[in-house]
Order: C-alpha cells, then structure tokens, then sequence
C-alpha cells in the first residue's frame, strides 16, 4: 500500500551556541565541496524553500563542533541545528525526523552573543537529554511541522484554515506511525480521513476508467473535493498525481 505514502506526502508536505569556537566541518556532494559556512546557508535555505519554515542563520560557527544557531520568525525562537551528517540536495523532511533528537530550541540569548539550554541550564553544550527533555522537543517539533503542512495546503489547494490543519496532523501521525506494522486497513483508514475514500475503492475506480468507465471515478474525486472543501479540479490534481488519471 506504498500509494498511501505519496497521497500523505503529496497532500501534507505539499505540506550552536556561544562565540568562537566549534565551527564545523564541511561537506562533499555531486562533486561540490561545501564549506561549514557554505553548508550552514544552504541548510537554511533549503529549509525555509522545501520545508515552509521563516529561519534567519545567527550563528555558524559554534562551541560544539557541525552545529548552527538560527532564529524562528514563526515561533519567535533560537533554535539550534545538527549539519554535520546533511547533505545538500538530500530529503530534509527525512533528515529532521532521523536526527530530531540532535536538534535544540527555545535556546536563551545571555548577551556576549551566547545561548543558554533552557533544559540544562548551560550555555549550549552537548549532555545527555532527559525523557522529558526528549518528549518536550519533540512535541515542539511536532506542533512546528503540523503548522507548516497546514500553511502549504492552504496556500497551495485553497483548504480551509481548519482542514488543513485536520489533513497536517493526520500527516504527521502518518509519518511517525510504524510502516512494517501497518495493515492494508490501517492504510485505508489513513486515506478515508484524507480523500473520504479508501485506496481500495479508488484502485477499483481506476481500473474501471481504464476498461472505459469513469463514472465512478469521477463520483470518488468529487466526494474528495467535497470532504476537503476544493474544486474537483484541485480535487483531480491531488488524484492525478498519486494514480496518474484525470477526471474525464
């Protein structure tokens, strides 16, 4: 049921600190050396064009080795990043989930151009996170992925405010949910709550367009655009791009 990942991903993800010191290392891709200072520009680049997020870089250079501070203009936040394993060019939305736990926010300006650890209470470096710690972070981290998603299916099919934050947080459930333990109803389950209809039902409406009837198809994109408040044709995009049909 691998056509549920590209109906989640294409709806929702269409939706350190203190001075001197740690810098980092750079990087190699495609041929292409990338300075720490070249890499740290082009993570926060990527992440304000791919991800949606608003992040200005305030610190490249850091006490602890391959991290960047950067400021959040959505959350009014400094937060520092982990770049030493990034590649450029590579999925971020899959590098933030695998290194998620190396990440720190709500960080602390002390002056002398320094950032306090909220949680342990030092100007930024590296110990060992409590549970709380964890599940504190990554709650934040949570919440700020839910509101990105929600922000691009607004800007980009016209959802209401309202669903698609409703269409954000089923992605980010679907995300974290474990893949290899997911059944086909679980899968349908997920694509009911996006597109008001199973993957099975729309498996079904495909191959009757492709032997010359398109009705029920056609019935399937408009329940969709019902469900989600779209046009059919916003609808039959979202269709389009995971089975590769149009309404007739």
């Amino acid at each position: 049921m691998n056509k549920l990942t590209k109906v989640i991903s294409i709806v929702a993800v269409m939706a350190l600190t203190a001075c001197g010191g740690g810098g980092g290392g750079g990087s190699s891709t495609g041929g292409t050396y990338f300075t720490h200072e070249q890499l740290a520009n082009e993570f926060v680049r990527r992440m304000n064009i791919d991800q949606g997020y608003d992040l200005e870089l305030v610190k490249d250079n850091t006490l602890q080795y391959d991290y960047i501070v950067v400021y959040d203009w959505d959350l009014d936040s400094y937060d520092a990043y982990y770049i030493g394993a990034y590649n450029p060019g590579e999925n971020l939305w899959n590098y933030l989930y695998d290194y998620e736990y190396d990440f720190y926010y709500d960080l602390i300006p002390i002056g002398f151009n320094e950032y306090e650890d909220p949680f342990t209470g030092i100007v930024f470096e590296k110990t060992a996170q409590t549970p709380k710690d964890a599940l504190t972070i990554a709650a934040l981290e949570e919440t700020l992925l839910t509101k990105k998603a929600a922000q691009t299916l607004n800007a980009q099919f016209g959802m209401s405010q309202e669903r698609s934050l409703e269409v954000a947080e089923l992605a980010v459930i679907w995300q974290k949910a474990p893949k290899d333990r997911m059944t086909d109803a679980d899968h349908d389950e997920f694509a009911t709550n996006v597109l008001g209809h199973s993957i099975t039902e729309y498996k079904a409406a495909v191959e009757a367009q492709m032997a010359g009837d398109a009705s029920e198809l056609n019935k399937l994109i408009e329940d969709t655009a019902a469900v989600n408040g779209l046009s059919p044709e916003k609808a039959n995009q979202i269709v389009n791009s995971v089975f590769g049909v149009e309404l007739n």
